[in-house]
């Protein structure tokens, strides 16, 4: 047992203290050294028949190197992002050197497209901050 000091009153008192069971899970818990463990249930982890057909065919489809896990189709737009289109200069009325705003970008080809219609020569488009080849 190890000896604790304690002062109170001016006075010193030695208290016995129990020394530390790291493997004692009774005592660490009732110590407040580590928390009670909490009961799992598993039932909330069982997946239909459904599910899991549906998870291995999401494997099956994965083009991922290493072939491990769940590879998600890229092809998902939730949100319009931002473009930005410079132009060269050409004789077109009300001439704007710089067109932005937002769009998805299945549709930023069309708006390139649509803009060399006018007559505008595109030389840059960002799409998200970041270089779009089209």
């Amino acid at each position: 047992m190890n000896l604790q000091i304690q002062k109170s009153n001016s006075t010193y008192q030695k208290k016995q203290v129990e020394p530390i069971r790291p493997n004692d899970d009774a005592f660490m818990v009732r110590e407040g050294l580590r928390h009670p463990v909490v009961e799992r249930h598993t039932y909330l982890f069982i997946k239909t028949k459904e599910e899991r057909e549906e998870i291995a065919r999401m494997k099956k489809s994965c083009k991922n190197p290493e072939g491990k896990g769940v590879c998600m189709n890229e092809s998902h737009e939730y949100v319009p992002l931002k473009y930005v289109i410079y132009t060269k200069y050409s004789k077109v009325d009300n001439y704007k050197s710089t067109h932005s705003g937002k769009c998805f970008k299945s549709e930023l080809p069309g708006i390139v497209t649509n803009l060399k219609e006018q007559g505008y020569k595109v030389s840059k488009v960002y799409y998200n901050n970041h270089i779009y080849n089209w």
